[in-house]
Order: C-alpha cells, then sequence, then structure tokens
C-alpha cells in the first residue's frame, strides 16, 4: 500500500511540476506535457492503485486517456482519484475535459464535500488554457481563463488601445512556424465604441485573410478577454514604415530593392481592391483598406507589408466643416498610397532628414491647428507638395522617370482620375523588370512558347493516340525538367537584387530540353511562338538586346534576324514624323558616268558638287505614272526614314547594306 500511495505522489509532484507561468504570474499546465505525462499504462497503473473495481478499469482507463486526463489530473492534485467514475458517467458519451470548467453546483453533486469541491473549481483554471488557431470568428473567452502567453512586452500604443510582441507557449497554438517564435498581440480597450471599432476591424482583417497574398499581413486569431478585446498577427521583426523613415537602419541595400518592395505593396493593394471571395456566395466585396499609412506598412526585410493622418484623401475629412468624415473609396486608398511612395522616394533619396524637410515644407495652419496633410482641403491643392515633387523631379530621373507622373496622377484633388491599383501595380511591374537581363526575358519566353506548343496556355483538340511505353517516358521525363527548372529558380535568389546573365544560363538547357522532348510539329509551332514574341516587342533598345543575346548564345540566327527587321520597321515609323532636312536633293545635280554601268535596278552615276564630281550607285525604285497623289506622298515619307536610317550609326549589324545619303526624285524615269 506504501508502494502505491508512493506511486500517487510522484505522479501528482510531475503534475505540479510541468506548470508554467505566463506574463501576468498565472500558472497553467501545457497540453503537450500533460499528455506525455499521462499515457495509457499511467493512467491504468493509477487506477489500480485506487482500490476501484478490477473489472471496470480497462474501460475506465481508455476514457480517461481518450478524453478526460485534465479531469484526472485534477484528482490526482486533490488525491480523489477514486471519484473518477463519477465524473466518467456524467460524460455524455463525449470528453469530459470539455465540459470544463464545471461550476460548483455541478462539482457539489460529484463531489459531495464542498471544500473538495471548491478546491476542484479553483485548479480547473489553469488546465483550461486555450490552444489558439487560425479560427477567425472572434472568440469570448472567460475571465479566469490563463492565456498561454509566456512574454510580452510592449512595442507601441495608440488610441485604439495596445500592441505588445508576446510569445505563446508551443504547444498552445497552431498557427505554425514564427520568426524568433514571437507573435504580435493588439488590444482594444473597454472604453464605450471600442468594442464595436474591434468587431470591424476583426471582420475587415478576417476578409482580408481570405486573400492569401504574401504581402498582406495576415490575421491569426481574435478574441474577448476580461472585457478586453485581442487580435493576434504574425511578428514582423523589421517594424513599421514610420520608424524606418524616421531613420532606423534599413536592409534596403539599392533604389531597385525599394521599387520591388513597392511592385509587392501595390499588388497587394490591387489584390484587396478587387476581392472576390468564393467562399460568400460569390459577392464582389467592396475591397477597400481605408487607412493606408506608413505606420500600417509593415517591414519584413526588404519587403513590405499591408498591416492595418497625414495620409488622408481630401475627399476623407472636411477640414472646414468641424473635420467632419467625409465618404472612404478605393480612390482614397490611391491618393494615400501616393503619399507613401512620395515619402519612399524622398527617403531614397534624400534619407530621413528630408522626409522630415518635406513634411515641414507641407504644413500649414487652419482653425488654430498644424496640419503636413498632401493637401490643404477639398478642392485645395497643397503647393508646398507640388513645390517638393518638381524639386525630387530632377533626382528621380536617374532611378525610375516613370514614378514621378505616377504620384502626381494618384495625388490628383479628383478622385476619378487617379488611376486604378491595377494600374500602379502594372507601372510598378515594368519599372521592376527593366533591370532583369535579356536572358531573363528569351529563356521566359521559350518556356512560354513550348506551354503554347504544348497546348498549356490555350485549347487544343485532344492529341492523336500514342503508344503508352512513349508517352510515359517523355510525360516523366518532361516533369524532370519541369522540377529541375522549379529548382534552379528557387537558387536565383530574389529579383531584389542585380541578377547576373549567367544565373539563367541552366535554364537555358532546360529549355532546350524540353524543345527536344517535343515531336518536329510542336517543335516548329514552338520556334513560330517564340518569333511571334519577339515580334510583338515594340521598344527598339530591347529588339538590338533581343538580337544580339539570341546571336551570342546560338539561340537562332532567324529569330534574331527577325528581331533586327522588327527594329528597322519601328525606326521607320518612328522617323515618318520627323524631318531629315538635306537628303533630298536635286535630280538635276545627278547625270550619267562617263562609262555608264548598270546593274538590275541600279547604276553608277555621278553627283554635282562643289568640292568636285563624286561618283555614286543610284538604285531606281520605280512607280507608275498614275499613281494617286496621297500614296505617293507616303511613300516618299517612306524613303524620306528609310534613307534616313540607312545612313545613320544605328542601324543594325545585321543589315550588310551600303551607306546611303540622300535619294531624288526624277519623274522622266518613273
Amino acid at each position: 500500500m506504501e508502494a502505491t500511495i508512493d506511486h500517487i505522489n510522484e505522479l501528482r509532484v510531475s503534475i505540479l511540476d510541468i506548470r508554467q507561468m505566463n506574463y501576468d504570474l498565472r500558472s497553467f499546465v501545457p497540453q503537450d506535457a500533460l499528455h506525455r505525462l499521462l499515457t495509457l499504462p499511467v493512467v491504468l497503473s493509477t487506477l489500480q492503485s485506487s482500490g476501484l473495481d478490477a473489472s471496470r478499469l480497462n474501460e475506465l482507463a481508455q476514457s480517461v486517456h481518450q478524453g478526460a486526463r485534465k479531469v484526472f489530473a485534477i484528482l490526482i492534485i486533490l488525491r480523489q482519484i477514486q471519484r473518477t467514475p463519477d465524473f466518467v458517467v456524467q460524460d455524455h458519451f463525449q470528453d469530459i475535459d470539455h465540459q470544463l470548467p464545471f461550476d460548483l453546483d455541478e462539482l457539489e453533486r460529484m463531489i459531495p464535500q464542498r471544500s473538495i469541491a471548491k478546491e476542484f473549481y479553483d485548479h480547473q483554471w489553469q488546465f483550461l488554457v486555450p490552444v489558439f488557431s487560425k479560427k477567425l470568428l472572434p472568440r469570448e473567452l472567460m475571465a479566469r481563463t490563463p492565456l498561454p502567453i509566456t512574454e510580452r512586452v510592449e512595442i507601441g500604443s495608440g488610441s485604439f488601445g495596445t500592441a505588445y510582441k508576446i510569445k505563446i507557449h508551443h504547444s498552445h497554438h497552431k498557427f505554425g512556424a514564427s520568426v524568433e517564435g514571437c507573435f504580435v498581440q493588439k488590444i482594444f480597450g473597454a472604453a464605450k465604441g471600442i468594442r464595436k471599432d474591434y468587431e470591424s476591424e476583426a471582420y475587415n482583417l478576417s476578409i482580408l485573410s481570405h486573400l492569401r497574398h504574401p504581402h498582406i499581413i495576415e490575421l491569426l486569431s481574435a478574441f474577448t478577454h476580461h472585457d478586453q478585446h485581442h487580435l493576434i498577427f504574425p511578428w514582423v521583426p523589421d517594424g513599421d514604415l514610420t520608424t524606418l523613415l524616421q531613420g532606423s537602419a534599413s536592409k534596403f541595400q539599392s533604389h531597385e530593392e525599394w521599387i520591388v518592395a513597392l511592385c509587392h505593396l501595390a499588388s497587394a493593394i490591387e489584390r484587396v481592391h478587387n476581392f472576390t471571395a468564393e467562399s460568400m456566395l460569390d459577392l464582389q466585396l467592396i475591397g477597400c483598406h481605408r487607412d493606408l499609412k506608413p505606420r500600417n506598412i509593415l517591414v519584413k526585410g526588404t519587403t513590405l507589408m499591408i498591416g492595418q493622418g497625414d495620409y488622408l484623401a481630401p475627399e476623407c475629412e472636411k477640414l472646414e466643416n468641424n473635420f467632419a468624415k467625409g465618404i472612404v473609396r478605393r480612390s482614397s486608398d490611391i491618393w494615400s498610397f501616393g503619399c507613401i511612395i512620395a515619402e519612399i522616394l524622398t527617403y531614397m533619396l534624400k534619407g530621413a532628414d528630408g522626409v522630415e524637410e518635406s513634411k515641414e515644407r507641407r504644413r500649414y495652419c487652419l482653425h488654430n491647428y498644424l496640419f503636413s496633410y498632401f493637401h490643404c482641403g477639398p478642392g485645395a491643392p497643397s503647393l508646398g507638395t507640388a513645390n517638393w515633387l518638381s524639386r525630387l523631379e530632377g533626382e528621380l530621373q536617374v532611378i525610375v522617370p516613370m514614378l514621378l507622373p505616377l504620384i502626381r496622377q494618384m495625388l490628383s484633388m479628383e478622385p476619378a482620375q487617379r488611376p486604378k491599383a491595377a494600374e500602379i501595380a502594372r507601372q510598378y511591374k515594368v519599372a521592376c523588370e527593366q533591370n532583369l537581363p535579356m536572358s531573363a526575358w528569351i529563356e521566359r519566353w521559350r518556356f512560354e512558347s513550348w506551354s503554347h506548343a504544348c497546348g498549356i496556355t490555350r485549347a487544343v483538340e485532344a492529341p492523336s493516340a500514342a503508344p503508352v511505353e512513349e508517352f510515359d517516358h517523355e510525360f516523366q521525363a518532361t516533369l524532370d525538367v519541369l522540377y529541375r527548372i522549379r529548382e534552379q529558380l528557387k537558387t536565383i535568389v530574389s529579383p531584389d537584387q542585380k541578377v547576373q546573365e549567367r544565373a539563367f544560363f541552366p535554364l537555358r538547357y532546360f529549355n532546350n530540353c524540353l524543345a527536344e522532348l517535343l515531336p518536329p510539329a510542336a517543335q516548329r509551332e514552338m520556334q513560330g511562338e517564340l518569333e511571334r514574341c519577339v515580334l510583338n516587342i515594340r521598344d527598339t533598345e530591347r529588339m538590338r538586346d533581343v538580337g544580339q543575346t539570341m546571336r551570342a548564345q546560338n539561340l537562332g540566327e532567324k529569330t534574331a534576324k527577325l528581331a533586327a527587321i522588327k527594329r528597322m520597321t519601328v525606326l521607320v515609323e518612328q522617323h515618318l514624323s520627323m524631318t531629315q532636312p538635306g537628303l533630298q536633293i536635286n535630280p538635276e545635280t545627278v547625270r550619267p558616268a562617263q562609262k555608264p554601268v548598270k546593274l538590275q535596278s541600279s547604276e553608277i552615276m555621278v553627283i554635282d558638287r562643289t568640292e568636285g564630281d563624286m561618283p555614286v550607285l543610284i538604285e531606281w525604285v520605280q512607280h507608275e505614272s498614275h499613281m494617286m497623289e496621297e500614296i505617293g506622298c507616303k511613300r516618299l515619307l517612306n524613303i524620306d526614314a528609310l534613307v534616313a536610317l540607312l545612313g545613320s550609326e544605328n542601324k543594325p549589324e545585321e543589315f550588310r547594306v551600303l551607306h546611303c545619303f540622300a535619294y531624288f526624285h526624277d519623274q522622266n524615269e518613273n
């Protein structure tokens, strides 16, 4: 009997020892530690030591192990193990632990001694620690429930309440891995009206969580405890944009990294503005963030994320009417985003001091209040903002010239004139892509052309039947190459860095492998699609780069020549609107050579010049005498542009042509 008592006492001490202390010095029993301690053999041996009827012990032990380990642990602490059957018979064929907490009246029916029932009532709370999971419907926790938050440090406060950096016991959340094992707890106070703000924010954030966008902060959980309302978020270690712009150390090492971060942020805002939740009856939600400002832009390394003043759009607050609230629309977000970009560009060019100076330049007084808005009220643009943007304009040209006109559009006083989030995201994507090497574009086009040839990106007829063995072999080989492409892309660490051309060389090899696995007809279709991609380019500098890169990397002489021809065509079109004085000469200055030489449509002739006769090769372009005047004028314009290009230093190297410096129109020769 003494050995039995010793066993129970040791188990009781072990249960008390696994207790943890939370941030406000309340003890709780971690769920995983309790489960490791009360295994089925331990439960059975403990029940056997209690003197209960042996014929019922196996079933009783199973019931305890499956759903009553918390109740059983409390009875061990109270040395009331013999009461275990009294609880189990009340389980209604459900886990009795889920019925905790019991009130005193319930406990007194199972434990007649009131003092012991009261002890059970007090002890049960340390076992009632919630296990947080991604349940976005707000929960209500009882006041005596201890929270499994082991550490808590205040990191900010405001009118909404207070934000804390916290650690949650690892066995009491299902959020997955976190940075430094930490999370953020935002607590709303208990003041009148706060609950409505909390419920509104929890609802809006739960909607945003459906977006699953990597640059929108995710709401992990929401609950009320002690009349305070709590929101739990992932911990973002680098703080917020306001802290960074005020001079905090930045991990952004280049302008390119900032542009990429803004591209991601624009993508997140676009996602918010165009959110349709399929799980919500396919209703188009009126996506609008409503509170875009640097304090709500979180910094994670070299990325910016939307989390939740000076950045309100002019229509959002009636400054001349006792600051009455106006209507907030998506266009209001665009204004706020424009303000944020303006401050980031200021920081990029002039640092934290520049950000503070720009704020001073915007400052004005109204109703005895000082404001630093980017406007002076509805219909009243800010001269300070306009002057500051003009000041940035010269320096901004060395970064991304298209950004300043975009910011001015975003800061339009008329909401309808502001660009949509999708257009902003598109322009930032273009800005990011300017830094990619041509090899990246070519391999992307080759992969897209392969996808097109395979029918992945279009509707195609069902392929004709092929031998199963051959199909299986080619399909598996293709999958292997695709897996290797995915792994190779992971090694190209980030678009935030200037990627070297050689990083894309392995992708060229993998694209070659994919092409070789195609049948001949599909290979020709892949080549044709690649040529269409090249011919869709309009930028002449990119056309030149495409041709040079494809020739240097032996990716197809024909495609390189097509790029050169397309570039020449675009240059001709561009020259049509430009005057080229001195290209057309008087036909009377041209005469036959002493020894005429004719070569099909060309002949040797002489041009009279003040410095002496100049022998030239004339190429005749014939036209009909009855040609309409309008068509004739267009042809002359085309010839003028063509001569200008053939005489320029910018003509493609692929064009093995003589230098052309003039033309004339001889009506007698037609």
